[in-house]
C-alpha cells in the first residue's frame, strides 16, 4: 500500500484503533467503501449531535469523529483556495441552505456487549483520547433512550441531529431505536446493513412512512438506508406558487410517453 494512504488521517487512525481493540473475528463490521460514504455524509451535514446504536470495535465511531474534527470542510479550508464565484441569487441561497460547522459536536455510541472485540476498553480510550466530548454508554439503545433521551432532546432542541442505526439487527430493535430518535429530534438517520436483512429496509421504510421522513435506499455491499425528515430544506426563490410545470403534470399522469405525445400533437396543430 502507498504511504499516501498509510499516512491518510483517517485511514491510520482506524489502523490504530483496531490493533488498540484486536477487532473482531466473530462478527463483521463496516467495510471500507460504506465506511468512507459515512464519513462523507457527515462532512455534509454537519451534525452537532450523532448517536449510534451498535458499536463492535469502534470503526464507524472513529469515521465521524474524523469527518467531524479533521478540519477539511470544517473551516476555511476546502479543495478550493478561494470562494466559489457564483450567480449572486445562487451564493445567498447556498449560504443560507449551508450548515454551519458545529463548535463542539458530541458523538456517543451505544453497544451492550461488543462481540469478539479482546479489548473494548482499549478502543473507547483511544476514541475519548482523540475527542474528550465523546461519550460510550454500555447497555441497551432502549435503556439509554429512556435513561438520557429527555436530557438530550433538551439540549439539542432545534440543532442538528444524526442518528445511525446499526445495533440490534432485529425489526422490532431497529423500529425502536429509530422511533428512539424521531422522538429526540433527528433529521438524518442511517441504517447500515438495508440489503443484507431485508426486514431491516421494511422497518425503515415504515417507520418513514409513519413519521414524515423520507426513505432512500443504496444496495450495494450490505446495503445502507437513509431517512431524511421531510420538511428540512430550504425554499428556493425559484419555486412558483403552483410549483409544477405543464411537463411535470403530464409526467405525473402518464410519463414520458404522453410528453411526447403532447409534443406531436402541438406540432401538428402548429404546423
Amino acid at each position: 500500500m502507498s504511504d499516501w494512504v498509510s499516512n491518510f488521517p483517517l485511514v491510520r487512525h482506524i489502523r490504530e484503533l483496531r490493533e488498540k481493540t484486536g477487532g473482531s473475528a466473530s462478527i463483521g463490521w463496516m467495510y471500507d467503501e460504506p465506511a468512507f460514504l459515512l464519513y462523507a455524509l457527515a462532512k455534509w451535514y454537519k451534525p452537532e449531535l450523532v448517536i449510534q446504536t451498535g458499536h463492535l470495535w469502534g470503526k464507524s465511531a472513529m469515521v465521524v469523529l474524523e469527518a467531524l474534527h479533521d478540519g477539511f470542510l470544517m473551516s476555511a479550508e476546502g479543495m478550493m483556495e478561494e470562494e466559489q464565484d457564483a450567480d449572486k441569487k445562487l451564493g445567498a441561497f447556498i449560504a443560507a441552505n449551508r450548515p454551519s460547522p458545529p463548535q463542539r459536536p458530541k458523538v456517543i455510541s451505544i453497544d451492550p456487549l461488543p462481540k469478539g472485540v479482546p479489548d473494548s476498553d482499549a478502543g473507547i480510550r483511544y476514541l475519548r483520547e482523540y475527542d474528550p466530548n465523546f461519550e460510550f454508554y454500555q447497555m441497551k439503545s432502549d435503556e439509554f433512550f429512556r435513561a438520557h433521551g429527555g436530557r438530550l432532546a433538551k439540549e439539542f432542541s432545534g440543532r442538528r441531529i444524526m442518528g445511525i442505526v446499526d445495533g440490534d439487527h432485529t425489526w422490532e430493535g431497529c423500529m425502536q431505536d429509530l422511533e428512539s430518535l424521531a422522538k429526540l429530534g433527528a433529521q438524518f438517520i442511517v441504517v447500515d446493513d438495508m440489503a443484507w436483512l431485508p426486514h431491516l429496509r421494511r422497518a425503515a421504510g415504515e417507520f418513514g412512512r409513519r413519521n414524515g421522513y423520507e426513505f432512500f435506499t443504496l444496495p450495494f455491499f450490505t446495503g445502507m438506508g437513509l431517512l431524511w425528515r421531510r420538511g428540512e430544506i430550504s425554499i428556493s426563490p425559484k419555486v412558483r406558487k403552483f410549483p409544477y410545470s405543464l411537463k411535470e403534470f403530464f409526467y405525473a399522469i402518464g410519463g414520458l410517453g404522453l410528453i411526447n405525445f403532447a409534443r406531436r400533437l402541438k406540432h401538428l396543430i402548429v404546423g
